[in-house]
């Protein structure tokens, strides 16, 4: 028992003085002894990413975040490994030579008060005993699993599942693994998104029906916040667990809790002071103006729980909790759907009643994500005495978040455009598209669940350097969009009519839903090239060219499109914007991966 207590002190002390040091030079302590690791190894041999996962105990994901990190930082780079070409050795750049020459001292200079007094020959014994207590730790594991167990260490095992995992498993299996439980959740914000058009149809009323799709850019912008929250917050606590900052992560899931909430309060007293101004913005009319109030009336004092219900869900997986951020998602659907019959047609308040649903949903799942910070999380935190703004994290937070917000917005405002220019036509267009908007999220939705539930399998083949598997996860990918995408586009085409029918029994609105659900339907076998290319350009670091892409696709060139096609072809040509800014945002990614591959192959 002395023994191991002066290991510890001895190695306590010895991070604590590391960590002083690393800070005078801008480097977190996980970083830094990574940093002196690679130093120390790279003397004598290659050092590879399996390495540091071996040594520090990371998880691969983990691991890939934190050298990641510090690629982008300039401390480290990959050289291709001249004995074996699939692999990537890790080597410091010239940047990090005054950082190398830190570290050196500072093991140097260890080792000198370590060492102050002791003779030679104590020396030689010191080094003997210890080598012996390295041998032992590492036997030792095994030895005692097999004597007292006969089982496997849990951590161990998850450790070494994930390996294979990500790195040995057959592709086609990995690809399986990693993506089916991305599409179920992808299903399931689908039948989430489709309950209120769906049960406000079932009135066969199309005003309701088009009072409902006139308010989709309010959620849309609900969810801007909620994902840049909850993104960028699962970014930062993520790096911070890895770093083993437990203070920083408190302080983002608090951040995160708390700016929701803001941020809720005035959306709610924005919708409604200025209520009539906006919705006559969105599309509203004398025919939809009263029923698409009720609906924002109670949608309004639903937002600090719908935005933070949904931020939530991003932190919660930031702790590996994935089904316990699942079960808050279906408590939210599953109420919405039981409830939306109810005040809809039970109780007959028609569009205003699906908002009472899905304000309800949202509460609830709010107070179980709130259990669950209280009750269960051992790393996070909603403590008001965590909430800050400053120490950067805000910054990270909002910064890592902020793209996916853009998107967000340029598709509400886009969204809204079209409103404008549909509602011309009359209000059956508008309720037609609102419609066709949920339908075929079914096609979209289950490609873009293949593509990003394969990108963790992705980006870390690529940050172990294993540009094969890379490549064949890429390849098998797109093989699977290309299938699934096919069989739904053809599905959805062949029922084109019934699909319309289940919403709604009116028959202006089936035959405008008809016409755009086909228009919609053009890219869809192909839209899934699309999500993967996106991931693919994200997880080799090359994230420009994926955002550009989407805000092309989300407003820059669906939006002057949208009035183009007006223009020249009336309500047929405006019902097509989507499906061709879609075709154009797909070659362009072939176009810019190909070219991204080539460049890849060559290094």
């Amino acid at each position: 028992m002395q023994t191991g207590k002066k290991i510890n002190q001895i190695s306590n002390r010895l991070r604590r003085r590391s960590r002083a040091i690393q800070e005078t030079i801008g480097i977190s302590g996980a970083q830094g002894n990574i940093l002196n690791y690679i130093l120390v190894e790279s003397q004598n041999r290659s050092v590879y990413q399996k390495d540091i996962e071996q040594e520090f105990g990371l998880r691969p994901s983990t691991a890939t975040e934190t050298l990641k990190s510090l690629e982008k930082n300039g401390l480290i780079k990959r050289e291709t490994d001249p004995n074996d070409g699939r692999y990537k050795k890790i080597v410091f750049t010239e940047k990090a030579e005054q950082i190398e020459a830190v570290l050196k001292s500072e093991i140097e200079e260890s080792e000198t008060i370590l060492l102050q007094g002791v003779t030679k020959e104590e020396r030689q014994e010191f080094l003997r005993i210890a080598e012996k207590m390295l041998q032992n730790l590492d036997t030792f594991p095994a030895n005692t699993v097999k004597k007292n167990t006969g089982r496997k260490n849990s951590t161990e095992d998850g450790q070494m599942n994930e390996n294979e995992l990500m790195g040995s498993m057959k592709v086609s299996k990995a690809v399986a693994k990693m993506a089916i439980p991305s599409v179920i959740s992808s299903l399931v914000t689908v039948v989430y998104n489709m309950a209120d058009t769906f049960f406000v149809g079932q009135t066969g009323d199309p005003l309701q029906v088009a009072a409902v799709s006139l308010t989709n850019p309010i959620f849309i912008l609900l969810m801007a916040f909620a994902n840049m929250f909850g993104m960028g917050g699962s970014a930062v606590a993520s790096m911070a667990m890895g770093e083993k900052n437990e203070k920083r992560v408190k302080n983002t899931s608090a951040f995160v809790t708390y700016a929701s909430l803001i941020v809720g309060i005035l959306f709610a007293l924005i919708l409604i002071f200025f209520m009539k101004p906006l919705l006559y913005t969105f599309g509203a009319n004398s025919q939809t103006y009263e029923m698409a109030k009720g609906y924002i009336f109670h949608v309004s004092y639903g937002a600090p729980f719908i935005i933070w219900s949904a931020a939530a869900s991003f932190i919660v997986r930031a702790e590996g909790a994935s089904s316990e951020a699942m079960i808050g998602s279906m408590i939210g659907t599953v109420a919405n759907i039981v409830l939306d019959p109810v005040f809809i047609s039970g109780l007959g308040m028609g569009a205003a009643g699906a908002a009472i649903a899905t304000t309800i949903g949202n509460i609830l799942a709010s107070i179980y994500y709130l259990w669950y910070f209280m009750k269960k999380s051992k790393s996070f935190s909603v403590s008001p005495k965590y909430f800050k703004c400053g120490e950067q994290v805000l910054s990270r937070v909002c910064s890592i978040g902020f793209p996916t917000a853009i998107f967000s917005a340029l598709m509400s405002v886009s969204t809204i455009v079209l409103n404008q220019i549909l509602v011309k036509y009359g209000n059956a267009p508008v309720a037609a598209i609102g419609i066709v908007f949920k339908a075929n999220m079914f096609i979209t939705f289950l490609q873009m669940g293949l593509a990003n539930g394969v990108q963790p399998l992705m980006g870390y083949n690529f940050g172990a350097g294993n540009q094969k598997r890379f490549m064949e996860v890429d390849c098998f990918t797109k093989k699977c969009c290309l299938v699934v995408g096919i069989l739904a586009t053809a599905l959805f085409f062949f029922f084109r009519e019934p699909i319309i029918h289940l919403f709604i029994n009116d028959k202006d609105v089936i035959y405008y839903g008809v016409k755009m659900l086909v228009a919609y339907m053009v890219s869809g076998p192909f839209i899934g090239i699309l999500f993967v290319n996106m991931n693919c350009m994200q997880s080799t670091g090359d994230a420009l060219p994926a955002t550009i892409l989407s805000v092309l696709r989300q407003g820059l060139l669906l939006i002057p499109l949208l009035y183009l096609l007006n223009a020249v072809f009336g309500l047929n040509g405006v019902i097509y914007g989507q499906a061709l800014t879609d075709c154009v945002a797909i070659v362009l990614s072939m176009y810019i991966w190909g070219r991204k591959k080539r460049k890849l192959k060559s290094e």
